[in-house]
């Protein structure tokens, strides 16, 4: 006979029941269910996805996660059979087993499954109780509103950290690893509450100054409480148990200002801080500072931000060894010397990706060699000029002197102004453009003449030499 065609919303309510377990389960809607694949019907699990535990939080449904650190079954699965069983392994087979006759159909297909980038395994999502730094609107808008008092160069980052920090989420900062910062906090055995209280806080500042981090590793929780009488504000509970979660190690680098500015408290002369990292750490770096220094002292830890592009290959390429196109520093300064490496670094634009090959080195080999050779030809020509009995009054110099000074004013103008703006290879562009310009493809030559010929000590020599020096 003919279907009947409900919507989905009908349902919204109804209960239905898990032939697994004999659970019921309430009927939700979500708007990520898909009419084009599938019957439109998808079962949900709070405590194994993002998406799920969202639809979770919004129908208030229970948070069931029954499977352990290893990624098997524990005992709250509900069935004895399927306990201790891999879930990406064994479980399928086991739950079909399980199921018998309640199964009506099943079939295999293919789908695509998150798997790790790493090592390509397939992931397991475990919804589990971590800590947060809770980043809600008042503390959103504090963050915005300093970053708009930091000077950002290049200038765009402004909009790349507002537009992070508009949008990013709470901040995890618990890991499950062997080795860190501690997370220092001891539960309650009894109602599994924190301890709260001063005592205990000066307690374990103490005991990591003196003995390190390692020492809440090493130490039992009686010996952490030693010479104190501290109980359970919720159940007077004496016994607890130490958290063994490590803190995010983006938390470590996040506070490494407040090292720095301590140091500087009592120092009358104002702290400027500058962040230099690459134009990544909009999301990394920049953001785990802002947010630990804003939230204790309502600024943020830095004045500057100043960001880098990377290093790419002639053509624009990422290097990769196995492209072939990798070039080390170490080969550089072999080859070339360090002067070259270091003239190249400053006449690159920073701003955005930096190119590197050899056509480019020849280049900056090009400019070295020119500048030096300028630099040679003024010591040369100076090397008999004595400031105190050679040197001629401004007003006395020669017209071309006065008229190479004129625009060496206007250059350290232009240069001072670049090195404000921290644009260095505007810096370095200016020197290059002088030098082979004004200095080198004009002044210079026009008075070769009066240093080779004139004598030694002819005014015209001396006003020249009063010009380099």
């Amino acid at each position: 006979g003919g279907g009947e065609t409900r919507s989905g919303k009908e349902f919204v309510g109804c209960k239905a029941i898990n032939p697994l377990h004999g659970r019921t389960s309430q009927v939700v809607t979500a708007p990520y269910v898909s009419m084009e694949e599938g019957t439109g019907i998808v079962h949900i699990a709070p405590g194994h996805g993002l998406e799920d535990f969202e639809v979770g939080l919004k129908w208030n449904l229970e948070v069931h996660s029954p499977v352990d650190e290893s990624g098997r079954f524990d005992q709250s699965v509900g069935r004895t059979e399927l306990i201790g069983k891999h879930v990406l392994k064994d479980a399928n087979k086991a739950v079909l087993e399980v199921l018998g006759p309640d199964l009506i159909h099943h079939q295999s297909f293919k789908h695509s499954y998150p798997h790790c980038w790493r090592c390509k395994n397939p992931i397991l999502f475990r919804a589990t109780e971590q800590w947060f730094l809770r980043v809600d609107e008042k503390l959103r808008n504090k963050l915005l509103s300093e970053i708009d008092v930091v000077k950002w160069e290049p200038s765009y980052g402004i909009h790349r950290i507002k537009g992070m920090v508009q949008g990013r989420p709470d901040w995890c900062l618990s890991r499950q690893r062997h080795w860190g910062a501690p997370i220092a906090v001891l539960f309650c055995k009894k109602c599994q509450e924190p301890l709260s209280h001063p005592d205990f806080d000066k307690k374990v500042v103490d005991l990591i100054r003196t003995e390190g981090t390692n020492a809440w590793y090493a130490k039992s929780e009686k010996e952490i409480l030693a010479g104190s009488s501290l109980s359970c504000s919720h159940c007077q509970g004496t016994e607890f148990e130490k958290e063994m979660d490590i803190l995010d190690v983006w938390f470590d680098s996040g506070v490494s200002w407040h090292a720095v500015i301590e140091q500087h408290l009592f120092n009358p002369k104002p702290l400027s801080v500058m962040y230099l990292e690459g134009s990544d750490q909009h999301r990394g770096w920049f953001q785990t500072s802002l947010i630990p220094s804003v939230s204790l002292r309502n600024k943020a830890p830095y004045d500057v931000v100043m960001t880098h592009g990377f290093v790419v290959d002639g053509k624009g390429r990422k290097m990769s060894k196995s492209m072939g196109n990798v070039m080390l520093p170490q080969e550089i300064i072999h080859k070339y010397g360090a002067d070259i490496l270091r003239l190249w670094v400053a006449m690159s634009d920073y701003s955005e990706d930096v190119r590197l090959s050899q056509d480019i080195l020849k280049h900056v080999i090009d400019i070295y060699r020119r500048s030096r050779n300028i630099f040679r030809f003024l010591l040369q020509n100076t090397s008999d000029f004595k400031k105190d009995e050679h040197i001629i009054p401004l007003e006395q110099l020669g017209e071309m002197d006065r008229w190479i000074l004129v625009h060496f004013e206007e250059l350290k103008s232009r240069v001072v102004e670049a090195y404000e703006k921290y644009q260095f290879h505007l810096v370095l562009s200016e020197l290059n453009r002088f030098m082979a310009v004004s200095l080198s493809g004009f002044y210079l030559d026009a008075l070769k003449d009066w240093l080779y010929c004139e004598a030694p000590d002819s005014p015209k020599r001396r006003s020249a030499q009063t010009a380099f020096f």
